[in-house]
């Protein structure tokens, strides 16, 4: 999942005295695949009590 800020706006909050704008952050989140629940294919997506998940993901920017 991929956010890309366009909410942001002059009307948010400041952070560290700074006020946001448009475009001004980006958040990457892993997720489960999309409509799995529906999808019997697909991994279960559904964390029962006392189950455990964890996930590792790891971001590399490269130089070309």
């Amino acid at each position: 999942m991929l956010y890309d800020g366009t909410g942001l706006g002059p009307d948010w909050p400041a952070v560290d005295g700074s006020r946001p704008f448009a475009h001004a952050g980006l958040c990457l989140e892993p997720m489960r695949y999309p409509d799995s629940p529906n999808q019997p294919g697909f991994p279960q997506a559904v964390l029962r009590p006392g189950e455990l998940y964890r996930q590792l993901t790891t971001y590399e920017f490269i130089e070309p």
